[in-house]
């Protein structure tokens, strides 16, 4: 009885790394092949693909380690390149309403 139950179990883990398989076949491709992406739609996808690796390890599913950690590092990269950005906008804000609050200042003073 045990029999069937560990290969209906074993067959259902082979589907579920194969479907997982494909996803990031598919997912790998899309960023391969396009060849205008926008940088948020490349961290989307990149935050797939890390995730489907992610799966993959935990499932003990053999997965390409070295390309993992690359677009791990490449979504980290692009995200800390978007904080900046937006650390950035927010100095260049800030300092552009400091500077109109002293010109009001100064007009103010006349």
């Amino acid at each position: 009885m045990g029999n069937w139950m560990q290969d209906f179990e074993e067959r259902k883990d082979k589907e579920r790394e194969n479907e997982l398989n494909i996803r990031l076949e598919k997912l790998l491709s899309y960023l391969e092949n396009k060849s205008v992406i926008s940088t948020a739609e490349r961290m989307m996808v990149l935050k797939q693909i890390v995730e489907t690796y992610r799966e993959l390890q935990l499932g003990a599913y053999e997965y390409d380690s070295k390309d993992y950690e690359k677009k791990k590092r490449e979504l980290r990269n692009l995200n800390q390149m978007r904080e900046k950005e937006e650390s950035d906008d927010s100095k260049e804000s800030e300092s552009w309403n400091d500077y109109k609050k002293s010109e009001l200042e100064e007009e103010e003073e006349r």
